[in-house]
């Protein structure tokens, strides 16, 4: 997941059985989208895309900033998700700090079983309050 300065751009990857990876990008041309409606798209893509390729696996990752409530400390945090078919789904969190030179370096990861997102229940109505500006290609990785 890329923000630019009028738009995010993310990546899904899905796995078919026979081990080809389908990347689909997703451009969404709303800057002030929140995580909900970002990971909200996603996951309704991940789901278009499945139902063409039938994926074994997929995972998508967002660039996400969570805030305390208690001491409204900022951390800036690499969000992936990943499951299967069969229901098993894990979120990790890589937190990281940006280097006073450039780059970036990563914290401790957490990770936790989730629910599923793609193969889960359905549908986020949140998304369609900005499913007109969206816009998506599909590139195959061969």
């Amino acid at each position: 997941m890329k923000k630019g300065a009028d738009q995010w751009q993310a990546f899904i990857v899905g796995m078919t059985a026979d081990w080809k990876f389908h990347v689909t990008t997703i451009i969404i041309g709303v800057p002030d989208a929140t995580n909900r409606h970002v990971m909200g798209i996603l996951v309704n893509a991940a789901r278009q895309q499945d139902q063409k390729n039938k994926f074994t696996a997929v995972g998508m990752a967002l660039d996400v900033t969570f805030t305390e409530n208690a001491t409204e400390r900022k951390t800036d945090a690499l969000y992936v998700c990943l499951e299967n078919r069969e229901g098993n789904a894990q979120d990790v969190v890589f937190p990281y700090k940006k280097k006073l030179l450039g780059g970036f370096k990563l914290d401790t990861p957490q990770s936790k079983p989730a629910e599923p997102r793609v193969y889960g229940p359905l549908g986020d109505e949140l998304v369609a309050l900005i499913k007109d500006k969206i816009k998506s290609t599909i590139h195959t990785a061969k």
